[in-house]
């Protein structure tokens, strides 16, 4: 998928991993805000709801990952 957005094949990236390329943005925010509050806060330790949405993005991906395997679920599947 990302080898497909440095190319520019924006459709390809879509089809490879749905998932990843909707919350890409969201990660890259995520991870702006986190160096932010390091700077600014000087502390490493991220506030709980950070955190709680770091462990729902990986609950998301796991299941995802699940999901996209079991049968039904082809649309899910790389093309």
């Amino acid at each position: 998928m990302f080898w497909n957005l440095a190319q520019g094949q924006i459709a390809a990236a879509y089809h490879a991993n749905q998932l990843i390329f909707i919350l890409l943005p969201v990660l890259v925010l995520i991870y702006l805000h986190h160096l932010y509050f390091i700077v600014r806060q000087k502390a490493l330790v991220p506030p709980k709801l950070q955190l709680v949405v770091y462990v729902t993005i990986c609950i998301l991906l796991i299941a995802f990952g699940v999901i996209r395997n079991v049968p039904g679920f082809e649309a899910l599947q790389p093309k």
